[in-house]
């Protein structure tokens, strides 16, 4: 049962939750064995002084005020399914983003 934490800033709509929930939940379907309704999710929305991060560490470019931290939690042995799964995150996001923004 893996354990997701998303930290976002406040003032998204119900609609953009959902779907960056599903889109987690279906990539962790994807990459990890597991049953069918596995959803253990906790969606947090902070105020903007509250989440901070530099916008342009590690990067080119700089990190817009949509940036969102997912954080995983599951068994020390499953690297190479948290790494599918941030693969296929990733790309289901990235083609959800023009519906989702």
């Amino acid at each position: 049962m893996p354990l997701v934490r998303v930290t976002m800033i406040k003032g998204k709509w119900p609609e953009y939750i959902k779907k960056m929930s599903d889109s987690i939940y279906e990539a962790l379907v994807e990459a990890y064995p597991m049953a069918e309704n596995d959803l253990f999710q906790i969606i947090e929305q902070l105020e903007p002084g509250d989440l901070i991060y530099d916008r342009h560490y590690g990067i080119k470019g700089s990190r817009s005020g949509d940036f969102v931290i997912i954080n995983i939690e599951s068994d020390a042995g499953r690297r190479g399914e948290k790494e599918a799964f941030l693969a296929r995150l990733s790309d289901k996001l990235a083609a959800s983003s023009g519906n989702c923004a």
